[in-house]
């Protein structure tokens, strides 16, 4: 009897498949225990489908999604596409979908969906005169579809790059209600009416979307566009359309998170977009991260009126100013705070810790001088989580400083190493190895790591970056070393990422953690760790 309710009880069921989901945990096993995990399991599976999506799956996943258009929608389709669907599930076989997965989908990336049924198409039906008439009609109608029958859409991302994007909120579409965040991605520049469209589409927006809590606007940076004449800025599309996103952002009646991010190493002339949004926004913003921006000489003070604010990023930014600051004043809330890679100079950044003050429980940083290591113990005593990164704090960073803030919990120090051959382990042990000994001495190590013995404790993370070769140490696994004895772990792994240009660069990352343990680690025994693997 215990174990028929344990299986059938849908509280303990979701608890256990939300534990199973956070530690990343396969949940397909779980769809064949009985009907109820069943159910609740395919309402998790379905919620972000497209996340990671490969050309297989998409394949398999838009199948599912038209067959679900065809059985629950099918008068939204003309004669021509109700036949060409019609011949897809005859010759797949296909029976009707055993339940309306469009209902459990949470999350919309438009262009996600536009790649997915592009490919959908070709896999099926492969070269056809009627698929580019074919693909957009579905793409829309499949939305259309999400739109209407989920009960959980929270989230809509659009990149103006897909041409389609401009008909995405018409007729029943406009009735969605449930949506809190809105993303909107600038491609490189285009031509004059394309600025015309997203112009129109961002004033019909207000009409369609007035009660999400958060925005995204973000420079599109996978293609730089040059001619022989002029090179133009990614960032031309955002400025082109500024007037029109201020007042979709003014329409917003609770606006709670705002994001701006531009184009990286051209900063976005931003001060335009952001005093509006402060402005007209004041009471209601608790999250904010602009990235890759140039102010414009603004005043500072126009943050610190948000008194909501739990969450400020700035990276890569420049231009803002002291002007009109009142030193005598904090944010009364603010809680995580990143201030990496910008253009600040010392006052200004010493200004904002200052403000922040003892609210401050999470911190990134790459300035460790003296001066903002003096304010960071001074001001912000209360941090729990602090990551120092960039390339310049190695061997100048003042540990015995950091041992005044009582309340840390985790410290993350990021070190990036350009690589220009093929490192091999031996190599990968000496980079760890002269890391940790020009950041800590014995003494200061040991003392350090006592501290903080009850705690998940990452001391060293360093990453390696090479665009020319795959095969770095340990090849493409991953590998981890578990040192019980004395509570140590290193992980190794590898990845690929790409570059403005699209070409692959392969990154090498290693860390070096402290486990959550009793028992002692000295300062000599990670050096030997080190030595002997």
């Amino acid at each position: 009897m215990q174990t028929s309710t344990l299986f059938t009880n849908e509280v303990i069921i979701r608890e256990i498949l939300k534990f199973l989901k956070d530690e990343d945990i396969s949940l397909y096993a779980y769809l064949f225990i009985n009907k109820y995990w069943l159910r609740l399991t395919t309402t998790l599976l379905w919620k972000k489908p497209f996340q990671n999506l490969k050309e297989t799956k998409s394949n398999s996943l838009i199948t599912t999604y038209i067959s679900c258009l065809y059985a629950h929608c099918h008068d939204w389709l003309n004669e021509e596409e109700r036949s060409m669907i019609y011949f897809m599930i005859s010759s797949y076989e296909l029976s009707s979908p055993f339940y309306e997965y469009e209902r459990y989908l949470k999350e919309i990336p438009f262009k996600s969906l536009n790649k997915a049924v592009i490919q959908w198409f070709d896999h099926v039906y492969g070269e056809h005169d009627k698929k580019a008439q074919f693909t957009r009609n579905i793409e829309l109608k499949l939305f259309k579809m999400f739109a209407k029958k989920s009960i959980c859409i929270e989230s809509i991302a659009i990149d103006f790059e897909v041409g389609n994007f401009s008909n995405i909120f018409e007729g029943e579409t406009s009735k969605i209600s449930n949506l809190k965040s809105l993303l909107l991605s600038f491609p490189p520049k285009m031509n004059d009416s394309y600025v015309l469209k997203i112009k129109n589409f961002l004033r019909g927006l207000q009409n369609v979307l007035q009660s999400l809590e958060e925005v995204f606007f973000l420079v599109d940076e996978t293609e730089r566009i040059e001619d022989d004449s002029y090179s133009y800025s990614n960032s031309y599309l955002i400025e082109k359309t500024t007037d029109e996103i201020i007042a979709f952002v003014n329409s917003q009646k609770h606006l709670k998170g705002f994001n701006l991010v531009g184009e990286e190493n051209v900063h976005l002339n931003a001060k335009r977009i952001i005093l509006p949004v402060l402005r007209s926004h004041v009471d209601s913003l608790t999250y904010l991260n602009i990235d890759n921006v140039d102010f414009g000489q603004m005043a500072f003070q126009y943050f610190e009126k948000c008194a909501s604010l739990e969450s400020l990023g700035m990276s890569s930014c420049t231009g803002l100013t002291t002007q009109f600051l009142n030193p005598n004043t904090t944010f009364p809330n603010l809680k995580k705070l990143e201030l990496s890679l910008n253009r600040f100079n010392l006052e200004m950044t010493s200004l904002i810790l200052k403000k922040a003050g003892e609210n401050l429980t999470e911190l990134e940083i790459d300035d460790v001088s003296d001066e903002i290591l003096n304010t960071i113990v001074v001001h912000c005593n209360k941090i729990e989580s602090l990551t120092i990164s960039g390339r310049y704090f190695r061997g100048n960073l003042n540990l015995p400083k950091l041992r005044e803030l009582k309340c840390l919990k985790r410290l993350e120090l990021l070190y990036v190493a350009d690589v220009h051959d093929v490192p091999k382990m031996e190599r990968a042990k000496s980079e760890i190895k002269d890391t940790v000994t020009r950041l800590f001495d014995p003494e200061e190590f040991d003392q350090f790591y006592d501290m903080a013995k009850e705690f998940d404790y990452s001391f060293v993370s360093i990453t390696f970056f090479n665009q020319n070769f795959q095969n770095f140490y340990g090849g493409s696994d991953n590998n981890e070393f578990d040192y019980a004895q004395c509570s140590l772990e290193i992980k190794m792994n590898n990845s690929v990422d790409s570059d403005q240009r699209g070409d692959n660069v392969y990154v090498s990352h290693i860390t070096l953690k402290k486990q959550r343990s009793k028992i002692e680690l000295k300062f000599k025994d990670l050096l030997k760790k080190l030595q002997d693997e």
